[in-house]
């Protein structure tokens, strides 16, 4: 009884995977265990200590808890080569606040990621959107900012660390070096608006929305005088 197995460490003359015949008509089994084949480990989540909500538990990637339709999390995508950081920062050389428009990776595969490298770490700001096949996707797990860590080794979890959810929202890292703050999110042109900077600067505050400007009230004619 299983939902899929997929070979790792293919080489180039076998490399399989496994779906039992309940699970054929779910996509999101194929690019599972199809990420297994390029040498993908699961999409987990660093909120529980242990378990399968681990190992599994980034409802925001293909590599999670089966079977809802949905792409790979940012740093898989960087993993396989598919996406290069719009922005990269190292702790090392930040010396301020940083303000991104970070593009929706549901849209811009390629690009729509920032990385931080901190010590041995490298963390991933992800946003993901309504968009392909992200629209079936968990709601609570797009249309936010969030931060995944993955460290370049080899068959390593990808962990989930923190959901931003709300405008003015910040992630200190667990080593209180760098912060990440939603300022805003543009959902027409698909961007969120982070600020990136050390946490030895204040924490800066979100740039407020800008408001419509009132239309003119039209002015009414004047009534006309009795003869």
């Amino acid at each position: 009884n299983f939902v899929g197995l997929g070979n790792t460490a293919c080489s180039a003359s076998y490399c399989n995977s496994w779906l039992p015949y309940n699970y054929a008509n779910k996509p999101q089994d194929y690019t599972h265990e199809m990420g297994h084949n390029l040498g993908l480990a699961h999409g987990g989540n660093n909120l529980f200590a242990s378990g399968n909500s681990r190992e599994y538990g980034d409802n925001s990637c293909a590599m999670g808890f089966c079977c809802t339709t949905r792409c790979y999390n940012a740093p898989h995508n960087v993993e396989l080569g598919w996406t290069t950081p719009q922005a990269s920062f190292d702790v090392l050389t930040m010396t301020g606040n940083t303000n991104v428009a970070l593009d929706s990776l549901s849209v811009k595969p390629r690009t729509g990621t920032v990385s931080i490298k901190i010590g041995a770490d490298t963390y991933y700001v992800q946003y993901k959107t309504f968009d392909n096949y992200d629209q079936y996707m968990n709601s609570g797990w797009r249309d936010n900012v969030q931060i995944k860590r993955w460290n370049g080794g080899g068959y390593e979890l990808t962990l989930h660390f923190a959901t931003l959810s709300t405008d003015g929202e910040s992630w200190v890292d667990p080593s209180n070096q760098v912060r990440v703050t939603r300022s805003s999110i543009d959902g027409t042109a698909k961007k969120a608006n982070i600020i990136v900077g050390p946490v030895s600067l204040p924490s800066p505050s979100p740039s407020p929305s800008p408001s419509p400007s009132p239309s003119p009230s039209p002015t009414p004619p004047p009534a006309p005088s009795p003869s």
